[in-house]
């Protein structure tokens, strides 16, 4: 058997029967979704001009978890 990839599909729902795209049904044991996302600065954008404000991680650019730990630290220090 294996895996199938898919690229740029998108799920209508995951049921017994399978992945249901509007291609129609695949058949599947397992599934496993990676899902785009991008970087949301709202919080960010809310409070500028009224407290200083810094962002790190997913709110600042995509990346690693540890490298928005470590951005944090770096910026805890400096505070």
């Amino acid at each position: 058997m294996g895996a199938e990839l898919k690229p740029h599909t998108t799920v209508e729902a995951v049921t017994a029967e399978g992945v249901r795209t509007a291609e129609g049904t695949w058949p599947c044991d397992a599934v496993v979704m990676c899902v785009g996302t991008k970087p949301d600065d709202t919080l960010q954008n809310a409070l500028a001009g009224r407290i200083p404000v810094e962002t790190v991680g997913n709110a600042h650019h995509l990346g690693r978890a540890i490298d928005a730990i470590e951005a944090a630290c770096e910026l805890g220090l400096t505070i």
